[in-house]
């Protein structure tokens, strides 16, 4: 996989949500929109969260990649983080 991600063979280890899954679902104003994601290659990229949303037993993450895309991403405190600028 490669692409929006960036560096070819990495994804991200949040799972992500199929696309339509969350078209009808409550989204909630992030109170952070800086954040970062883990990466297969152990890199922490930067992303931008849109929106929550309940889906399941938790929650997902809307995420704009630096390149413009978006998908949603099951959120794990282990795999998305709040970005914290100097």
């Amino acid at each position: 996989m490669s692409g929006s991600y960036g560096e070819p063979g990495c994804y991200p280890l949040a799972a992500r949500i199929p696309a339509g899954s969350l078209l009808n679902a409550r989204r909630h104003e992030p109170a952070r929109r800086d954040a970062e994601v883990l990466f297969s290659d152990t890199v922490w990229r930067p992303c931008t969260i849109l929106a929550w949303a309940r889906y399941r037993e938790g929650w997902a993450a809307l995420v704009r990649w630096q390149g413009g895309a978006e998908d949603w991403h099951m959120f794990d405190n282990r795999f998305i983080r709040a970005h914290n600028h100097p």
